[in-house]
């Protein structure tokens, strides 16, 4: 992108005023300041050590990094390879457009008090107090732009700690609206994040995106159907069989490049090792009710076009991947301090260095 078009594109967002307030000066001194006297208050209440507190206290760091912890909700399962389909049904994803900005700070308490029950088995902290940190940490998302201060007061921030968790009660809040409003059985409901998988009646599918979408003007839903008996679902996809079972396979969007660290790119060899077995594991992890073989032709093609050697395939899809972990981890024998330092990769000449450091350590 040109820095016009980039700079267009950020003056647009930032004039409207519903999203971003325009702020007169740098508030970073009032934000610490505020941020030190909660983390006093958890410290004079033995909520904290004085290791805790010191932490708290930098100016890096801030109390956000201690509310993102207390976390309850878990995430239903990505797989539902073991569900059996009523025939009658068909498969819709739902996805929220654009769900940590859409979320009106303004329900948040509401939520969290309506779930408090829940929430207080995890953290020690009073529902005043709780709801107080809550406040300073989702308000106090500011940034600069050519040299002018902006504060965010619609929505939960990107970078935020703490947006992943609110995001989370909100969905579950949503969730637990709808499934009020709907009247019929819906075998299928699988929720990760803000993307939803459903099994539903292919005459009320527009019945519960309405519902979806009653729930508040701010959070919307967008919909996608099955087809040829096929869905995207995360990182995989949906296929339904003709005995109404599902079988998965690995998933990639249409506009992906297929691109992973090239063998040939100027990178060490033990991170090549290490991209590719995690893309082994990811694509054999979703593929399922499915011969093995699916699974290694997906594999094989995706590695032949970055251009691994067939020899070197051919081990990597038998299970003969090297302990990569042993060439990334630096250790210490005496038991003493391991100290890690960076040093830039030059092909060649920081594998020989490598082996004269190991060499010079044993």
């Amino acid at each position: 992108m040109y820095e016009k078009d980039y700079d267009d594109k950020m003056q647009e967002m930032l004039s409207d005023k519903k999203t971003y307030l325009a702020i007169k000066a740098n508030p970073t001194w009032g934000h610490q300041k505020t941020n030190n006297s909660l983390v006093s208050r958890l410290q004079n209440l033995a909520l904290i050590d004085a290791k805790t507190a010191y932490r708290l206290k930098r100016p890096q760091r801030n109390v956000r990094e201690y509310m993102v912890y207390p976390k309850y909700i878990n995430h239903s399962g990505r797989y539902i390879n073991s569900i059996r389909l009523p025939e009658d049904y068909v498969l819709v994803s739902f996805d929220v457009t654009s769900l940590f900005t859409s979320i009106p700070t303004y329900m948040i308490p509401g939520i969290i008090i309506n779930r408090w029950q829940d929430i207080k088995q995890n953290t020690d902290i009073n529902l005043d107090l709780f709801l107080e940190i809550i406040d300073f940490c989702l308000n106090g998302s500011y940034f600069s732009y050519k040299g002018k201060f902006f504060r965010q007061i619609h929505g939960t921030a990107m970078g935020n700690p703490l947006s992943p968790t609110i995001a989370d009660l909100v969905m579950e809040a949503l969730l637990e609206n709808v499934a009020r409003k709907i009247d019929f059985p819906v075998p299928v409901l699988k929720k990760y994040v803000d993307d939803l998988i459903l099994a539903l009646p292919p005459d009320r599918v527009t019945d519960v995106l309405n519902i979806f979408n009653s729930f508040n003007n701010n959070i919307q839903f967008t919909i996608e159907l099955a087809k040829d008996r096929k869905i995207p679902f995360l990182d995989m996809v949906l296929i339904r069989q003709t005995d109404q079972t599902i079988r998965t396979e690995w998933y990639s969007k249409p506009m992906a490049s297929g691109r992973l660290l090239d063998f040939h790119s100027c990178h060490p060899l033990h991170l090549k090792m290490n991209t590719i077995a995690n893309f082994i594991q990811r694509v054999r992890q979703f593929t399922t009710n499915s011969p093995k073989e699916a699974a290694n032709i997906t594999i094989n093609e995706l590695l032949r076009r970055n251009h691994y050697p067939a020899a070197l395939r051919h081990r990597l899809l038998n299970g003969n991947i090297r302990n990569t972990e042993r060439n990334t981890r630096n250790s210490s024998d005496d038991g003493g301090t391991v100290v890690y330092k960076p040093m830039l990769f030059v092909n060649d000449l920081t594998q020989r260095l490598s082996k004269a450091l190991k060499a010079a350590s044993t």
